[in-house]
């Protein structure tokens, strides 16, 4: 089923809200998103949306279109996403929007306005591998936003091992409808020791325990945390998004979570269970599968699939003002 699905309808791109990206990576240069509307380098807002040679996302940290990651995290975050979101045709592209300033410090402004960039650009899905205990009204009015925007809000669950019920924390603990949050779990199956649960706020889990991705310098490294997880759903969002055109980021959120893997012993941790790809493809399949209408018209008695016509007896679909019958428990005439 996943082969079927490598004819992406759309292009997908995703805002990686983290420290940066390295944006000559090998895995990830051809995938980068650019601005279309952005001259490299001429030092003009040529688009005209208030950032000046915003080619492949912004710094925010940085106040400017410096968007290389000096620490690996993003990096390694923008290759997971790619990576999972590859089986739909290579359809996806890594809007880098960097959160950290050159001192190596974030700030909750910077989210915010990172958010607000994604939605004012028309991306359907954020990738977000952070987490704080302060929660921010500032944010929350942005995530309300993003909600209207139609756009998939995708975050990390922690890393303290601890119940997110009994110790806030955000953004997974903001109960917006378009923000999933995500647990991570070993190669075994098991939730990893260290990830936050708690089924009230934290929606599925995901691998996130020694995650092989791309690094800075143009290496590769093992990486573990809730901040590897997320990704693996945002790209799998960012999968059915291209694949199945005519579905909005905010159902395909809800058919990740329909379609997760229910795992007994996670009673009260996760709330849906483990990410299932295979799962999430064949939910969205019957989505969008074409229903057959069964008819009974007469004389002629029958199933006619929507779109088609019965050549005996010349019954156009497109025109039944003659028909007679009835169509799934309704008068047709």
């Amino acid at each position: 089923r996943l082969e079927q699905v490598g004819r992406a309808e759309r292009r997908t791109v995703v805002a990686v809200i983290d420290t940066g990206v390295e944006t000559a990576h090998q895995d990830l240069a051809s995938v980068m998103w650019r601005n279309p509307g952005e001259t490299p380098g001429n030092g003009i807002d040529d688009d005209g949306n208030g950032f000046v040679d915003d080619v492949h996302g912004w710094g925010f940290g940085t106040d400017s279109g410096k968007v290389e990651d000096d620490d690996g995290h993003g990096t390694h975050v923008a290759g997971i996403v790619s990576a999972v979101a590859a089986a739909a045709d290579n359809s996806v592209e890594i809007m880098a929007l960097r959160i950290w300033d050159d001192n190596g410090d974030s700030y909750g402004s910077y989210s915010v306005l990172a958010l607000d960039y994604a939605i004012a650009m028309g991306v359907p899905i954020s990738c977000n591998s952070w987490a704080t205990e302060e929660p921010s009204y500032a944010l929350m009015a942005s995530l309300e936003a993003a909600k209207v925007a139609g756009h998939l809000f995708v975050t990390a669950a922690g890393n303290e091992g601890t119940d997110n019920e009994e110790v806030g924390v955000y953004p997974c603990n903001y109960r917006s409808p378009n923000v999933v949050c995500v647990a991570s779990t070993q190669r075994s199956g098991a939730l990893s020791g260290f990830s936050n649960y708690g089924s009230e706020f934290v929606d599925i889990a995901a691998p996130g325990s020694s995650i092989y991705s791309a690094d800075i310098h143009n290496s590769h490294a093992y990486m573990s945390g809730t901040s590897m997880a997320t990704p693996h759903v945002a790209g799998a969002a960012a999968l059915a998004w291209s694949a199945f055109g005519s579905l909005s980021a905010l159902r395909i959120g809800e058919l990740i979570l329909e379609s997760a893997s229910p795992q007994d012993s996670w009673s009260g941790l996760v709330d849906s269970g483990l990410l299932d790809l295979h799962g999430l493809v064949a939910a969205a399949e019957a989505e969008l599968a074409v229903p057959e209408l069964d008819l009974e018209v007469s004389p002629f008695s029958g199933v006619v699939v929507q779109g088609a016509s019965n050549r005996s007896e010349h019954l156009e679909p497109s025109s039944p003002a003659a028909w007679e019958g009835s169509l799934l428990g309704s008068n047709v005439s």
